[in-house]
């Protein structure tokens, strides 16, 4: 006899196992709001001595994950970002972003399935402009035919100014 539970059941009642196959229940808006996220500690930092989980991290040292209009980017308090043009917005605005897919520092790291509940990261507008240009230079071979074009994609610069995470989290960081 095997000692797989599904081979037993399936040996004793004569029929095959059945299988939950029922989909993820996505009743909320958000997946991170019904999925939770995971904490990993690190114990040991990396030159191998131990670190002491007492002292709170400083804010500065966090870093955090960001989804940007399908980019994903790593930054930490005051970093410049600059992005794909996002509409609705002027120079000087607050957004306060809740797409925050991993946050972390040296004592811990908090990942999001897929976000991060209850996290968000405040970032300010610092430029709305165009990026440098790009030619695109078409020729034919011996048929004297040229096309030369050129396009500038519109961009928006943003500056990090804080990463703010719920106090069971903040406490685990």
């Amino acid at each position: 006899m095997s000692t797989n539970s599904h081979e037993v059941d399936a040996e004793n009642s004569g029929s095959s196992p059945a299988l939950d196959l029922s989909p993820i229940s996505h009743t909320s808006a958000r997946w991170g709001e019904t999925l939770g996220h995971s904490i990993v500690h690190h114990p040991i930092s990396i030159n191998g001595e131990p670190l002491d989980a007492s002292l709170p991290t400083p804010k500065d040292e966090r870093f955090a994950i960001v989804e940007l209009s399908g980019t994903q980017y790593k930054v930490v308090i005051g970093d410049t970002i600059v992005a794909d043009h996002i509409e609705g917005i002027d120079i000087d605005d607050k957004i306060d972003y809740n797409d925050v897919l991993l946050i972390g520092s040296r004592k811990a790291t908090i990942v999001g399935r897929p976000y991060v509940p209850n996290t968000k990261v405040i970032l300010s507008v610092e430029e709305l402009t165009r990026d440098k240009k790009v030619y695109i230079f078409k020729t034919r071979r011996r048929k004297a035919s040229r096309r030369l074009r050129g396009f500038r994609k519109r961009i928006t610069i943003l500056r990090v100014e804080d990463i703010i995470c719920s106090d069971e989290d903040q406490n685990a960081l």
